[in-house]
């Protein structure tokens, strides 16, 4: 009963060591596309590059439009800033402590000479 040079068992054991063939195959497909190194990478990285670029620039003359729109705002808000700057440094400035003025002497008020 130890035929081992055909019959199903003979079959079996090449069919198993077939599949553990394409098991391995399989495995090492796997960890190559896994690690980015598999047959598309060269053309997921092009295609990745090419999608940047066309989603980078407008495309349309809607789009278009909405960018100089926003590029116009982005300028009037930049120099409403510079504007409101301007004006709280001048409010800070108009706020800074004064030096006391001299009292006025009765008799100088009496006199005229220096007027309140």
């Amino acid at each position: 009963m130890s035929d081992t040079g055909t019959g199903p068992e003979a079959e079996r054991i090449t069919t198993i060591e077939n599949l553990s063939d394409k098991v391995d195959r399989l495995a090492t497909a796997v960890s190559q596309v896994l690690a980015g190194k598999g047959p598309a990478a060269a053309a997921h990285e092009k295609a990745e590059d090419a999608t940047e670029d066309r989603l980078g620039r407008p495309s349309t003359v809607e789009e278009q439009v909405a960018a100089a729109l926003e590029a116009r705002d982005r300028e009037a808000r930049q120099a409403q800033l510079h504007e409101d700057v301007a004006s709280a440094k001048a409010d800070l400035a108009a706020l800074k402590e004064k030096p006391p003025e001299t009292p006025i002497r009765k008799i100088e008020r009496w006199m005229g000479w220096r007027e309140a």
